[in-house]
């Protein structure tokens, strides 16, 4: 309908549509939505759909059904707030380095992207290879990453293994990642009937996780969503599994590293440079508390030394919050 668009508007059609999200706004209290092939729309259609929704709330956030982030400034321009993005490819992809160029180029993409590791369309994080060390690694770092938006898909919180649709980037073989004996083995959530597995003996796990990580993301979020106080970390080794963002609060001179290894089968240590970060923030301290570990406290070390260095041991898959 973009494309060919006709001489005449259905208008009677479009007053429909323009109203439906206002009804939720007003009966269900929803403070955004996406609007699903909003760019197959006639223009004139999405203005009044967003232009309705914002008349009831002018904070009413819009999500555009974009892939692509080359497309993230034509979503913009049309009064979009995020786009979907490409996370969900990317971030499983480790040994491809996909992970990397999604993290560290996110800042640069002209409206905020979700963190997703997958959709209600794609393959699961944790039926990937990796499976809940690569899904616990990556739901808990993206919960702190600049310029995205924290997403997570129903069932990813009890690490559920088998897709509600294999529409992208799945395999005929992930529609039957359940045992054969499973109640839903083969079954799609978006066609059948479905319940997750929420009595899996790991279904805490993630959720134990988050519950400690959003209290950081809390505490620093005028950070985290400010590129102005943000900085990448870069590790000094050659194509290291390592990868870090850095924030720095201008008022309190405190700095925050986040740094996950990316390597899900082997431990790794490794050694970043903070002089840019102690630059912008006229942070010197040589000491950095443990916020948070995915894994046991006190074991691992992090070790800051007098030249603005800090050494880092990090377990598979694991990812690290210090403060200093």
């Amino acid at each position: 309908a973009n494309l060919f668009p006709g001489e005449k508007p259905n208008t009677v059609l479009w007053d429909i549509l323009k109203e439906i999200i206002p009804y939720f706004q007003k009966n269900f209290g929803i403070d955004g939505a996406r609007v699903d092939m909003g760019h197959a729309l006639p223009k004139e259609l999405l203005n009044m759909i967003i232009e309705e929704a914002r008349k009831v709330d002018s904070d009413f956030c819009f999500i555009a059904e974009e892939l692509n982030p080359a497309n993230a400034l034509k979503a913009k321009e049309a009064g979009y707030n995020t786009i979907i993005g490409n996370g969900f490819w990317m971030q499983p992809r480790i040994w491809e380095n996909k992970l990397h160029q999604f993290v560290y180029g996110a800042k640069d993409i002209a409206l905020p992207m979700f963190a997703c590791l997958e959709t209600h369309d794609t393959a699961r994080i944790a039926g990937r290879d990796g499976g809940k060390v690569l899904s616990r690694m990556l739901t808990v770092f993206n919960m702190l990453l600049p310029n995205l938006i924290p997403f997570i898909n129903s069932g990813q919180e009890v690490y559920e293994i088998q897709p509600m649709n294999t529409g992208i980037d799945c395999t005929e073989e992930d529609k039957y990642k359940l045992p054969t004996n499973d109640l839903f083995y083969g079954k799609l959530a978006l066609f059948d009937k479905y319940a997750f597995h929420y009595l899996d003996e790991h279904r805490w796990e993630l959720v134990d996780h988050l519950s400690g990580i959003k209290e950081i993301r809390k505490k620093w979020l005028k950070q985290i969503t400010n590129l102005a106080t943000y900085l990448p970390i870069y590790f000094n080794e050659f194509d290291s599994p390592a990868i870090g963002v850095s924030y720095f609060n201008q008022e309190s001179k405190k700095c925050l590293l986040v740094v996950a290894n990316s390597n899900i089968y082997d431990d790794i240590s490794c050694q970043a440079d903070l002089s840019k970060l102690r630059e912008k923030s006229q942070n010197f301290n040589n000491y950095g508390k443990l916020l948070y570990a995915t894994f046991e406290f006190g074991r691992d070390y992090h070790d800051f030394s007098l030249d603005g260095k800090v050494n880092f041991h990090l377990k598979a898959g694991e990812v690290k919050v210090i403060e200093f």
